[in-house]
């Protein structure tokens, strides 16, 4: 497709072509091949993604606390009586 013998996310223009490179694998697989994907779709549907996988995927650093609440004193009222001129 890109008129090279391997691709990586480092050669031009893969990301628009890998959805095209995936089927054409896809199709040149035999019958015991795709049951073999088959099989494998199925457990990763009941068990979910391999223990290494997830592991790959956790964050290793804790989630930054959320800032604090304003105090009373640090809100602005926005209300329609704060926008009246003084008369």
């Amino acid at each position: 497709m890109l008129g090279v013998e391997d691709a990586s996310t480092s050669t031009p223009g893969w990301f628009q072509n890998r959805l095209p490179a995936i089927k054409r694998v896809f199709d040149s697989l035999n019958a015991e091949e795709k049951a073999v994907l088959e099989n494998e779709r199925g457990k990763m549907e009941g068990e979910g993604y391999p223990e290494k996988t997830k592991r790959r995927y956790v964050n290793p650093l804790p989630l930054p606390p959320p800032p604090p609440a304003p105090a009373p004193d640090d809100v602005i009222d926005v209300s329609q009586a704060s926008r009246e001129e003084p008369g």
